[in-house]
């Protein structure tokens, strides 16, 4: 019995090369043309993909620093506990530990918001006499 070619498309490579990581479910997920994308921009590269839970927690954060800032009554700690469902004591460590992050934060959003400068040189520009 003669045994014919098999016809291995780029879906049925990444399945077997890479069996043993997530590209096939990234694969099923984004398609064909974004994993090679990925592939061929953070090939041979270890990649860790940090989990949403920081963004989330970063977020809240913030909105706890910035309201008890802006809060006009002393109730505010309290209906924060409420809200994010933990004890008065949290919020104030939270408040104070955002009170030290929060002007870093703001100065790195400054930083990467600011256009970038953009210089145009001609090889006349460059060699002045």
């Amino acid at each position: 019995m003669v045994r014919t070619r098999l016809d291995f498309g780029l879906k049925q490579m990444i399945y077997y090369l890479y069996r043993d990581t997530l590209l096939p479910e990234i694969y099923e997920e984004i398609g064909e043309e974004d994993t090679l994308k990925l592939i061929s921009i953070f090939g041979g590269v270890k990649l860790t993909i940090p989990s949403y839970t920081k963004i989330k927690e970063l977020k809240r954060n913030i909105d706890i620093y910035e309201t008890i800032c802006h809060a006009q009554c002393n109730e505010t700690v309290r209906l924060l506990a409420d809200k994010y469902e933990v004890t008065p004591v949290w919020i104030r460590a939270i408040f104070k530990k955002m009170r030290r992050e929060y002007p870093r934060i703001i100065k790195f959003m400054e930083v990467i918001e600011e256009p970038s400068e953009v210089t145009i040189s001609t090889k006349r520009n460059l060699c002045k006499k």
